[in-house]
């Protein structure tokens, strides 16, 4: 999950062509692949990229490229693995919420890699997690004050959604706090997840190990004596 925000994603997944992904990461502008032996390979050279996300199959790496004459004007391309084709995925400048957006952040596609998530650059601390559809440009905002997100991989109820720690401004000691919640992939809020110390029960939406949750027992009402 990218709530946490790091650069490096692990995984342990074989491509089908034969390509141990363990790892990408940025250095010096560089989209760097990493293998299980330690191997480093720099996928791309032009010195402006950034945020790259592996998906789970290990076959796609997706990133954040800059403008060379202008650092608020941001693009995705994406990687395909077994091939090494570099392709533009989204050129920009997407519009929602009446405004147009140039500069983007932490992409990452779904499942079926016909939508793209994104976080438009609003403020220092925070941004509004909206998806593209690929195929169209149809832009959807999902919510503002978001700090990341993940796109969950667990196998029954929550695969496909969303769970974005979003920023409130402040508590009773006036400090900001940091809240999950649920979201479909259309964009429509399931609900509260919890505090931003979740830590463990996070970890499960991960690595994709959650299950559905177990339906809990109706109370009983006694009978009318």
């Amino acid at each position: 999950m990218r709530v946490a925000l790091n650069v490096l994603f692990l995984l342990a997944l074989l491509t089908s062509g034969g390509v141990a992904a363990d790892r990408v990461s940025a250095q010096d502008g560089r989209i760097v692949l990493e293998d299980s032996s330690g191997q480093k390979t720099a996928l791309t050279q032009v010195g402006l990229d950034s945020e790259p996300w592996l998906s789970p199959d290990g076959r796609t790496v997706v990133f954040i490229r800059r403008s060379a004459e202008n650092q608020f004007l941001t693009s995705v391309y994406e990687i395909d693995l077994p091939t090494r084709t570099v392709k533009l995925l989204f050129a920009g400048p997407a519009k929602y919420q009446g405004r147009e957006r140039a500069h983007f952040g932490r992409p990452e596609l779904n499942e079926s890699h016909d939508k793209l998530f994104l976080l438009g650059s609003e403020y220092a601390t925070s941004g509004s997690l909206i998806s593209i559809q690929l195929a169209s440009g149809q832009t959807t905002f999902i919510s503002d004050e978001v700090v990341g997100y993940d796109v969950i991989q667990c196998p029954k109820k929550y695969r496909g959604d969303l769970i974005a720690l979003k920023r409130h401004e402040q508590n009773i000691l006036g400090r900001p706090f940091f809240l999950y919640y649920l979201y479909s992939a259309a964009g429509q809020q399931l609900g509260l997840a919890g505090s931003g110390e979740l830590g463990g029960e996070l970890d499960a939406f991960r690595d994709g190990s959650c299950e559905e949750p177990e339906p809990q027992p109706r109370p009983t009402v006694p009978p009318h004596k």
